[in-house]
């Protein structure tokens, strides 16, 4: 499990749940990477063996009783809709309440089967948890049909206590910073090298720092090669979590997407929201009225070419770019704060689901497809499951 913005998120609920006096178990479909590690200070986790649960389809009332791990749980989400077979199955004979969180506007459609979607169809909206407007749209769109589901938007920023001061010690100027996954829909990646070029061209000599991995690693080398950007632009590799902090902090400006830029925008680096699937332009910036977006397609927010805000920013004066850090830090905290958004999150119903006929045949078949297909993609297909355990645990 390495950096990406799900694992991020799910570190923030354990830290969350543990400050509360509370433990999270988590399910994941493979071991390995640092955010495990990180995970397990606050969490009991459980690396899915997909023999022992699954061999026989259906997960054994035996596992369920034996299995100290399944004791004392209160409810069941789940962050992937390939598991939400297995969820179901759990929350259903523990006789809990079950909820699913959707985040990606495509969750439906690019990662899942017609199996899972089906389920999900079958699933009652008041346990569906979009984390903003744009991806409740984009499903109803992908269903036909109206979702009277939730907005649930990411819970991010840990707060210690106190407000977040930011560093008036200004960085240098010609540093850019993007942290995340080289997946195909972030293209951003890409158009960001020809930016870059561009910029030179006028004279705006730019260090562009990427750190990361995925497919899309191949033709960002590539694009950097063909524009003679090797001294402008470095590809980083993975960067370990616990140094995402020093290293963002370093930069004058941060683009990305997800929740790396709502933390980047919380340690008050100006931060521009890059557009999934984007051809050069984006959300505008973070502290803009962009709602709870963080770099969906929205027809509600005018996009805004990157190589304007790049100039528009690098021609700010010394003090009117430290307020602009400041009103970054301070409407991360605003939007995503964990206390806000989990006041939120037990605020809303609480739902029991009953297995009909067709949705334990579709059980059936989706843990038939997961075990006997998906389980040999699982170095490039992520899975996860949260079980969300919310009684107090007495040390």
């Amino acid at each position: 499990m390495h950096m990406g913005g799900i694992q991020t998120l799910i570190l923030r609920f354990g830290s969350y749940f543990k400050s509360k006096g509370f433990r999270l178990k988590v399910i994941l479909t493979f071991e390995g990477g640092e955010l495990i590690e990180e995970l397990q200070k606050t969490s009991e986790v459980k690396i899915l063996n997909l023999n022992e649960l699954t061999c026989s389809v259906y997960v054994s009332d035996k596992i369920i009783k034996n299995d100290i791990f399944f004791a004392n749980i209160d409810e069941v989400y789940s962050m992937y809709a390939g598991g939400n077979w297995l969820g179901l199955q759990i929350a259903n004979k523990l006789e809990i309440p079950f909820k699913v969180g959707i985040y990606h506007p495509e969750d439906y459609k690019m990662f899942s089967s017609m199996i899972d979607k089906k389920i999900f169809d079958i699933i009652p909206d008041t346990c569906k948890l979009f984390m903003n407007q744009e991806n409740l749209v984009n499903h109803e769109k992908i269903y036909g049909r109206t979702i009277e589901g939730n907005i649930w938007q990411l819970p991010v920023i840990f707060d210690t206590g106190g407000d977040y001061k930011i560093n008036t010690v200004l960085p240098s100027k010609n540093k850019i910073i993007s942290i995340g996954r080289f997946d195909p829909y972030k293209t951003y990646n890409l158009t960001m090298i020809k930016t870059i070029s561009d910029l030179k061209k006028i004279g705006i000599n730019l260090i562009y720092e990427i750190y990361g991995y995925g497919v899309l690693e191949d033709k960002m080398i590539s694009l950097i090669k063909q524009y003679d950007l090797s001294e402008n632009i470095i590809i980083k590799g993975v960067l370990n979590y616990k140094d995402f902090k020093n290293i963002v902090s370093n930069a004058y400006l941060f683009v990305g997407c997800g929740t790396s830029v709502i933390e980047a925008s919380y340690f008050g680096v100006p931060s521009i929201v890059a557009t999934a699937e984007s051809n050069g332009q984006s959300n505008g910036l973070f502290s803009d009225e962009i709602g709870f977006n963080v770099g969906e397609k929205a027809v509600n927010i005018l996009p805004v070419n990157a190589i304007d805000q790049i100039i528009n920013i690098l021609n700010l004066s010394d003090d009117e770019y430290l307020k602009l850090k400041q009103k970054h830090t301070d409407i991360a905290k605003e939007r995503y704060s964990v206390n806000i958004v989990f006041d939120k999150y037990f605020m809303m119903p609480n739902h029991k689901i009953q297995q009909s006929f067709k949705l334990k045949l579709l059980i059936i078949l989706s843990a038939l497809y997961f075990n006997f297909y998906k389980r040999i993609k699982l170095s490039t297909i992520y899975k996860y499951l949260i079980l969300i355990k919310k009684r107090i645990i007495k040390h």
